[in-house]
């Protein structure tokens, strides 16, 4: 399966069905919706959280997936609980990423504006 040649120049989707026939990719989905795993003593169980993932995935691709949340951290300018910016940062992993991530952005357009 080469997928770089010159004679693929359709879209990903066109390209995978070319490959992959959409009727074996719908019999993989169904097979995963019926899985089954063996537990220690060996018995044979319903296999929940490949199931779930599958049926995660088919909902995705019918409905479309929900936005991920973002943690909103208000930040006061004139705080009177004796708390700083740095105290929050230092609570907020999310928070320091965010501020390292802003840093590193802008230091990156400052480096091709100084250029």
């Amino acid at each position: 399966m080469n997928l770089h040649t010159e004679q693929n120049d359709g879209t990903f989707p066109e390209i995978i069905a070319e490959f992959i026939p959409i009727p074996l990719i719908v019999e993989s989905l169904s097979a995963c919706l019926n899985a089954t795993t063996t537990s220690r003593n060996g018995t044979t169980v319903p296999d929940c959280r490949t199931r779930l993932e599958t049926a995660k995935l088919i909902l995705g691709y019918m409905v479309g997936t929900p936005t991920p949340r973002k943690e909103a951290v208000p930040i006061q300018e004139n705080s009177n609980d004796g708390r700083n910016f740095e105290d929050l940062i230092m609570h907020s992993p999310i928070l320091l990423k965010q501020v390292k991530d802003t840093l590193e952005r802008v230091e990156a357009r400052k480096a091709k504006i100084d250029v």
